[in-house]
């Protein structure tokens, strides 16, 4: 195939892009130009990127659900940090890129079946991802986020631990043993929970392994959606 126009960079650039689209089934005899391949590596990228993320978030929910302590992890701070998944929401662009192309290039195929039915289970996909997953991540953002804040703070406690050791030295005679770490408390002045372990802690870690349940079982079904859209674009019944 030649682009005529085009050096030869952009006509070795064209060839490679056409054969790799090749593996999406464009029909026989579909006049395939350069700006075309570039809106369907943009249909499949976003594809991609979309339910990537998706799947990414389904994947990183199971991890919340099997860690002990949620609120120290790390990765799982990191990954539940307050905000939204922008990456996920590239699944919006994919029936935009899609019709362009139907309309644009592939008008025969308005009448087939494929389109349609793809555009269905993506509508399916949307639905569950707006409905269930991305409400999901957001509860599990806010709970973790509670955790976070409901640990205490180490310098607090070491500045604390410092103070009370110097004032044992100040308080005791030098016939009292010295035990580093240890300050009286008075007896009605009862102790305070905190971090996961008090009164709000279990609450919360069940609120979150919840949504993380969710948005694993959410992930798993649109993953499930987009494997048989692809197949659908792929195959074209």
């Amino acid at each position: 195939m030649r682009y005529p126009g085009y050096s030869w960079l952009q006509e070795w650039a064209c060839i490679l892009v056409t054969s790799v689209l090749a593996c999406f089934a464009v029909p026989e005899g579909l006049f395939v130009s350069p700006g075309f391949d570039l809106l369907l590596v943009a249909h499949v990228v976003a594809g991609i990127v979309g339910f990537g993320a998706i799947a990414a978030a389904g994947y990183e929910a199971r991890a919340g659900v099997l860690a002990e302590d949620p609120a120290r992890d790390l990765g799982l701070r990191r990954f539940f940090r307050p905000g939204t998944d922008w990456a996920g929401h590239a699944i919006f662009l994919v029936p935009v890129l899609g019709l362009s192309l139907l309309l644009g290039a592939e008008r025969r195929s308005v009448g087939a079946v494929w389109p349609w039915l793809g555009l269905g289970l993506w509508l399916v996909a949307a639905g569950v991802a707006t409905g269930v997953c991305w409400p999901a991540e957001r509860r599990a953002q806010q709970a973790l986020s509670r955790l976070v804040d409901a640990l205490p703070a180490p310098s607090t406690m070491s500045a604390g631990s410092d103070r009370s050791d110097r004032s044992d030295r100040s308080d005791r005679s030098p016939s009292e043993p010295l035990v580093r770490g240890v300050s009286a408390v008075p007896a009605d002045h009862p102790p305070v929970a905190a971090g996961p372990s008090g009164p709000s802690g279990p609450a919360l870690l069940s609120e979150f392994r919840t949504a993380c349940r969710r948005m694993e079982a959410a992930a798993g079904l649109i993953s499930i959606v987009f494997l048989a859209a692809v197949a659908v674009m792929i195959v074209q019944p």
